[in-house]
């Protein structure tokens, strides 16, 4: 894989060495409304015991981009265990230097490392709908 692999999903107990090391981070383009509060739920019971910076805001439901590259990460190993309090289900990747990108770029997304470029084009940036009974 190369440095245009990309990875979705936690499915692979062990990483190969060419799958560690920097990659891009996406976001999925689905996101429920009750997905979103039960994150909201998650990061508040998390900063009782891990306090976030001060100002640091999860953008609104309307407002979070789908369907495309957010970030980049370095994968620096893939573990059955750990003590943070993010780690969740069988396996989880241990990240470093998790970085924004300045501009969310739209991409069709799969399952498991995939090389990003040849998926630019396939899927259009999706907004989610108003709330019904929002004003907007």
């Amino acid at each position: 894989m190369g440095d245009d692999a990309l990875w979705q999903g936690y499915r692979k107990p062990r990483l190969a060495d060419e799958d560690q090391g920097p990659r891009l981070s996406a976001c999925a383009k689905g996101m429920t409304r009750d997905e979103y509060e039960d994150c909201l739920a998650t990061i508040h019971e998390i900063s009782l015991t891990h306090p976030f910076k001060p100002g640091l805001m999860l953008p609104a439901f309307e407002e979070l981009p789908r369907g495309g590259i957010v970030g980049t990460v370095d994968i620096v190993d893939c573990v059955a265990e750990s003590a943070s309090p993010w780690f969740f289900g069988r396996y989880g990747f241990v990240l470093r230097n998790v970085e924004p990108l300045d501009e969310f770029i739209p991409v069709k997304g799969a399952l498991g490392f995939f090389r990003w470029r040849d998926n630019l084009n396939a899927a259009p940036v999706l907004t989610a709908a108003p709330r019904q009974g929002s004003l907007l």
